[in-house]
């Protein structure tokens, strides 16, 4: 039971490509921020929100204003929203990209799990268009 559970949280995080991840990733950084910037007066661990956010891509996250936060938050929420419209076109990129990948490298399983995965979601998706 643990295991599904798990693997629903998986799908819901990383549900499709590595474009989504990374501003889901973003959209994090963001908030941490906000709520720093928010609790200026008490005492709070800011440098791994800092280190997380420099990572993903934010320059001098800790010069930053709110407004320029919640702005940038928006920002990323927009693109994110633009890319779930896509998503399934990425996902299917994705996979095929993995599939192509073990098939150079020579990775028979690593293929064989690819060529499941592909298969498992389109029937789940036939089920789904014939309900």
């Amino acid at each position: 039971m643990q295991n599904v559970n798990a693997e629903k949280f998986s799908n819901l995080t990383w549900n499709s490509a590595p474009p989504i991840q990374y501003w889901y990733d973003k959209i994090h950084a963001y908030q941490q921020l906000i709520r720093i910037n928010e609790r200026k007066g008490k005492f709070i661990y800011t440098s791994r929100a800092v280190r997380f956010a420099k990572r993903k891509g934010i320059d001098s996250p800790k010069e930053l204003s709110l407004s320029q936060l919640k702005d940038g938050l928006e920002y990323c929420k927009i693109r994110m929203k633009n890319l779930k419209r896509s998503s399934k076109g990425l996902r299917k990129v994705h996979l095929r990209n993995c599939l192509i990948e073990a098939k150079e490298k020579i990775q028979p399983d690593r293929e064989r799990g690819s060529k499941q995965k592909i298969e498992r979601e389109y029937v789940k998706f036939l089920w789904y268009s014939i309900k």
